[in-house]
């Protein structure tokens, strides 16, 4: 993992905008209540979230550097698609509901997440692991001098993910940028390091899985 001050900001160009943080499990509280979010912040929402990621039996997804997963949300189940991007900022990423926590290759849009996957034949994928997370999540709004907004999804994720009777925790803040420049997820990883060590985490959930 790298720290977060010797990292670069890389040019946007992705459907998704993140920055995955390690944090210490105890230092989660304290981050969740940082000064930089008071004022800034919307309420917090806290739910449990239930993944099972899959491959195949010869880990194809996994060597075209692809994740793919059902997560349980409430009562709903989507499906997710994500390739590793450049591995800190940007990762493409595809979501499609599906009725069960079994995968539905046919919900998947085409032609590129499709594509990317290649040819798989009914009943090769397998479940790989699953993941256990409580997730507290903010929205962050701040002006910028031009003007609009930066917004920004902060999240307080603490769970485990759990594979053939092995574990791993997973202590992290993540930021997706929903609006405005990616430097403000960098601006805002260094105000939220000044209060609580963090290091920039390279592995998804998924490569830890």
């Amino acid at each position: 993992m790298a720290d977060i001050a010797d990292s670069n900001v890389p040019p946007a160009d992705s459907s998704e905008i993140e920055l995955k943080l390690a944090a210490d499990p105890n230092s989660l509280e304290t981050l969740k209540k940082a000064p930089v979010l008071k004022g800034r912040a919307g309420r917090a929402a806290t739910r449990q979230l239930e993944s099972v990621y899959y491959d195949t039996p010869d880990h194809r997804l996994h060597k075209r550097k692809l994740a793919f997963r059902v997560r349980k949300k409430g009562r709903k189940y989507v499906q997710t698609l994500k390739d590793e991007g450049d591995g800190m900022l940007q990762r493409g990423e595809w979501e499609t509901p599906v009725r069960s926590l079994e995968p539905d290759l046919d919900a998947l849009p085409n032609p590129d997440p499709r594509g990317r996957i290649g040819l798989v034949l009914p009943g090769e994928l397998q479940p790989v692991f699953a993941s256990r997370i409580r997730r507290t999540t903010r929205m962050l709004s701040d002006k910028t001098d031009d003007g609009p907004a930066n917004e920004i999804e902060i999240a307080f994720d603490h769970g485990v993910v759990e594979s053939n009777g092995h574990t791993v925790p997973v202590a992290e803040v993540e930021l997706e940028l929903v609006k405005g420049s990616p430097e403000a997820l960098y601006n805002l990883a260094l105000e939220l390091h000044e209060l609580a060590p963090l290091k920039v985490e390279m592995r998804s959930k998924s490569a830890r899985g």
